[in-house]
């Protein structure tokens, strides 16, 4: 076993710096860039994610945090396809009621693909998948200069509806 630290295997990456995380791969991320982000109606600007910060997070950082240092990632981990979905805007509100976060996400749509190779990292490590009902997604735009840590990230399934 390798520990896991943004191991390339088949071009794609899994990382663990903050929480569980998918890196993309070339193909997806030339898909991502040929989608044009919609001006926004509110008036509320946004910017793209850089590449290297578009990526599909697997487990929360907060929940990931007590096993990020112990978890280990299996020889032969075998990736699943990103399908896209459709694209939309996700909006959060602030303590004030006013729209405070903004962000431009794209649904995936293999939703139990994707939470099956989840839910066989866990296995590898005799554990069971901390986010069992995760709606999967990638960001790739936000009003806050594109910083993927500003993003909504508990984007559900009704965010979609």
């Amino acid at each position: 076993m390798k520990q896991l630290a943004g191991i390339i295997v088949e071009e794609k990456k899994i990382e663990h710096k903050v929480g569980l995380i998918m890196k993309l791969d070339d193909s997806t991320l030339s898909d991502l860039n040929s989608i044009k982000i919609p001006d926004e109606n509110n008036g509320i600007p946004l910017k793209s994610l850089p590449n290297d910060k578009k990526h599909i997070t697997l487990t929360s950082i907060k929940l990931f945090k007590p096993f990020k240092k112990i978890f280990e990632l299996p020889n032969n981990i075998i990736f699943p396809k990103i399908i896209l979905g459709d694209a939309k805007f996700v909006y959060r509100n602030g303590s004030d009621g006013e729209i405070e976060k903004v962000t431009y996400v794209v649904s995936i749509k293999n939703q139990q693909e994707i939470k099956d190779f989840v839910d066989d990292l866990y296995k590898s490590q005799d554990l069971e998948n901390l986010e069992p009902n995760r709606f999967f997604h990638i960001t790739i735009a936000n009003n806050f200069e594109g910083d993927p840590f500003k993003s909504i990230g508990d984007v559900t399934k009704k965010d979609f509806n």
